[in-house]
């Protein structure tokens, strides 16, 4: 988006120093997005089963592995290989958007079983995995790295 001249750069509402970007429902910049984001949740709500889940956290496309894996945490929270799936997914998936997801979910299972996988993950490449891993930390009564706390 920076490299688009500044009348094809999406209108900022300024609330001191943080800058939020308006972005129309309609602005065509965002509709291949909204698509692929639809077919995904299309794609994930098929899915009912724990094995089907289980299958959709594995899928090609990252945006069905994301909706997956929250509807594996909400529907199949007590099954036995739920949270190992988690655990894989948010330390070794390729696509950041998956790890955040899964670290994400790690809130809603037993401190014990998921603390060290979120210490791991507050370490990761992606600033938005480690806000999560963070965040986690936080919710779970753990030592957390209070850097993204500051306004």
């Amino acid at each position: 988006m920076a490299t688009l001249p500044p009348e094809d750069q999406p209108d900022v509402l300024r609330i001191g120093p943080i800058a939020v970007p308006i972005i129309e429902d309609d602005d065509p910049r965002y509709l291949e997005d909204q698509a692929a984001w639809s077919s995904a949740r299309r794609a994930a709500q098929a899915l009912h089963t724990w094995d089907e889940l289980e299958g959709g956290t594995r899928h090609a496309d990252w945006r069905v592995r994301c909706e997956a894996i929250v509807r594996l945490a909400a529907r199949w929270p007590d099954h036995p290989g739920t949270l190992s799936r988690l655990l894989a997914l948010a330390s070794a998936d390729a696509q950041p958007e998956v790890r955040g997801t899964a670290v994400m979910r790690l809130v809603d299972f037993p401190t014990r079983a998921v603390q060290s996988s979120l210490e791991v993950a507050a370490f990761d490449t992606d600033p938005d995995v480690r806000w999560s891993a963070n965040y986690a930390l936080h919710q779970h009564g753990l030592p957390f790295d209070e850097y993204w706390t500051d306004g």
